[in-house]
C-alpha cells in the first residue's frame, strides 16, 4: 500500500490525516488537551497542567487525535521552559551563537505528545513547514532523549542551553511523574541551518526513510505551510471520532 503509515491502529492514509492549528477558544481544544494529558499519564505518570497556546495537531477522519505539539510566541509571555534559564531565552541563544537575537524570532515548542515514533517525524514536518511559513528562525524547546534522536535522524542541528532540573519549577513539580528520569534538555534549533536538510526531504534525496515515510513527511511539511482553520463542523466530527481514545 502507497502513502499509508503503519501504526499500531492499522494503516492509515495520507487522505485521511488532518493537520490543524487548534487555538484557545476552539472546541477542539479541550479534546487535544486530554490526548495529551493521557499520554503524558501512560508514558511518564505525569498530570499535566500546563499547556502552550496553541497545539498543533493531526488528526485521523476514523480515528481522532494521533499527535500534537505545542507552540508559544513572544505574545504569550514568559516560556515555561525559562525557569530552567538564568536569563532570557534570546540571550541564550545569542551567547551561542554570537549574534544578537529578538525574542519575535524565537517560538516555544511543548507538549508533545505521540502515539507512536513514527508520527513524532510527521509532526516535526509539519512544525517545520508552519514556522518556516510564518517568518520564525529558533524553535526552542525541552527535549527528552527520544526527540533529540528524531532530530539527530533528520540530520537536523541543534544546540543544547542547559539540562532542565525539576527543581527550577516554581509550581507543580510533582504533576510531571517520572518526567525528569527521561534527562530532558532545553535546546534550540535555527531553522535557517536547517534549509539544507528541508530541501532534501522535499527534493526526495534518499535519507534513509521509506517511501511511504518520505512522501508523508513531504505532505505534512507542505500542510504546515499551507495551514488553514478547519471548518467548525470538521472540528465537531474529529471530536465525535475522537471519544475514547487511548
Amino acid at each position: 500500500m502507497k502513502n499509508r503509515l503503519m501504526t499500531g491502529l492499522g494503516n492509515i492514509s495520507v487522505k485521511e490525516l488532518r493537520l490543524d492549528m487548534v487555538k484557545k477558544e476552539d472546541v477542539l481544544m479541550p479534546l487535544v488537551q486530554g490526548f495529551a494529558r493521557r499520554v503524558y499519564r501512560k508514558r511518564y505518570g505525569a498530570n499535566l497542567n500546563t499547556f502552550c497556546k496553541e497545539l498543533l495537531t493531526l488528526i485521523s477522519n476514523r480515528y481522532g487525535v494521533l499527535s500534537c505539539v505545542g507552540i508559544n510566541t513572544h505574545e504569550s509571555g514568559r516560556f515555561f521552559l525559562e525557569q530552567y534559564l538564568d536569563r532570557p531565552v534570546e540571550e541564550e541563544i545569542s551567547g551561542c551563537i554570537g549574534e544578537d537575537i529578538k525574542r519575535e524570532e524565537i517560538v516555544e515548542v511543548g507538549t508533545m505528545a505521540v502515539l507512536q515514533g513514527g508520527l513524532c517525524r510527521l509532526m516535526m514536518a509539519g512544525l517545520a513547514g508552519y514556522l518556516t511559513q510564518n517568518g520564525k528562525r529558533f524553535i526552542v524547546c525541552t527535549a527528552v532523549q527520544s526527540i533529540s534522536n528524531t532530530f539527530s535522524n533528520f540530520k537536523i542541528p541543534f544546540y543544547t542551553i542547559k539540562k532542565a532540573d525539576r527543581d527550577r519549577l516554581k509550581e507543580g513539580a510533582a504533576d510531571w511523574g517520572n518526567y525528569y528520569d527521561s534527562q530532558p534538555h532545553v535546546i534550540f534549533i535555527d531553522l535557517k541551518m536547517c534549509l539544507k536538510e528541508i530541501e532534501n526531504v522535499l527534493g526526495n534525496v534518499d535519507m534513509g526513510l521509506s517511501d511511504d515515510m518520505s512522501i508523508l513527511i513531504k505532505d505534512m511539511f507542505i500542510r504546515g505551510m499551507n495551514l488553514a482553520e478547519v471548518e467548525g463542523y470538521e472540528k465537531e466530527e474529529a471530536l465525535k471520532c475522537s471519544c475514547g481514545m487511548l
